[in-house]
């Protein structure tokens, strides 16, 4: 081979192997960026934590639900129609789950049908919401809170007003502990009862004085001022309401006692308040127009319809009184220790109007 062959040789191989280093760059090339990807893609990936010691971060607070309370809810769970018939309070509401409220709470007295309601639109906060409202149905205005429990809401008025024109004293004023209205179905039972709860009463009093509906509430109206001007008004009513359970006209339409038809013992005495019983013993002489001195008792005997005022006591007969009314007012005045601070009667009468 001559000297140009050789060279032209050597030049071919130089090229091949040329091509041959090249191709080899490029595979080491791709390889390590493939490679430096893969390292790149588990480095940006999240590794649990191993560590036993490692504290998740806390959950964040439930909102409360407050769609839970939306229905009605009553005084004892009845529904609306046996408030209406017996008296009670129930409150009627739809809520939102951020705790919007609307809706309303109406009060019902038994015999005389009297209504009081206050719309409620505002929104809860915390357990509490507060809504004021100018006009009960009565003319009466105050701050309605309700407080959302468990099972129950409990209602209640602060600063409340009442109307000048409002001469019975009804109105939304006072506190209700209300739970969930149960499912009941209406029974020919529960129509007597509601039929005979609804006249109570208000019946006994019409027969009783025979007078219209009109009239008699004329009258109750007119002495309704009396009545809430005496000293004794709240624990009285506490007396009707929670020892005799009576929530309606009666404790301004009939007596306290019937002393003057049967003999009471001193065990029939036996757990009630001191003022009751005073009242009681002064109830005999009120009977029969006997006019008290005593301005409260004046003022308490004022609010009882059926009370007449006609005998200033220094004309009063005690021969008027029956058998009945003398046996008990000589055991009822023994018994008496209600302490007025002042002697208001003196002579041979005395024992009324003290």
């Amino acid at each position: 081979m001559n000297n140009r062959s050789r060279k032209a040789a050597l030049g071919f191989l130089a090229v091949g192997l040329s091509l041959v280093l090249s191709a080899c760059e490029g595979a080491d090339t791709g390889g390590a960026a493939q490679a430096t990807e893969t390292t790149d893609a588990r480095e940006t990936e999240e590794v649990p934590s191993t560590d036993p010691g490692a504290v998740s971060a806390p959950d964040a607070p439930q909102a409360r639900d407050w769609t839970i309370y939306s229905g009605e809810w009553s005084l004892d769970g009845a529904g609306y129609d046996a408030v209406l018939a017996d008296g009670g309070a129930l409150l009627s509401c739809s809520m939102t789950r951020q705790g919007d409220f609307a809706g309303s709470l109406f009060t019902q007295q038994a015999g005389t049908e009297r209504f009081a309601e206050v719309e409620i639109d505002a929104k809860a906060e915390g357990d509490l919401l507060v809504c004021d409202f100018t006009d009960d149905g009565w003319g009466g205005a105050g701050t309605l809170y309700l407080r959302f429990g468990d099972e129950r809401i409990t209602a209640w008025v602060e600063n409340y007003m009442m109307a000048e024109d409002n001469f019975c004293g009804y109105g939304i004023s006072g506190e209700y502990e209300l739970i969930r209205c149960s499912e009941h179905v209406a029974s020919a039972d529960d129509a007597d009862d509601a039929d005979h709860a609804e006249q109570g009463a208000y019946r006994r009093a019409q027969e009783l004085y025979a007078l219209p509906e009109d009239e008699l509430l004329s009258l109750l109206q007119e002495r309704a001022p009396y009545y809430r001007t005496c000293t004794y008004y709240n624990e009285v009513t506490d007396y009707w309401e929670n020892d005799r359970e009576v929530r309606d006209i009666a404790n301004r339409t009939e007596p306290l006692f019937d002393t003057d038809a049967r003999y009471y013992t001193e065990a029939d005495f036996a757990d009630t308040p001191v003022l009751i019983i005073h009242l009681a013993k002064n109830e005999i002489y009120a009977r029969h127009g006997y006019i008290f001195q005593d301005a409260d008792l004046s003022n308490y005997f004022m609010g009882c319809v059926w009370y007449q005022p006609a005998v200033e006591g220094s004309a009063f007969d005690d021969t008027v009184l029956n058998a009945y009314e003398r046996q008990n007012l000589q055991m009822l005045a023994a018994l008496d220790t209600y302490d007025t601070g002042e002697q208001e009667r003196q002579g041979e009468n005395d024992g009324s109007d003290s």
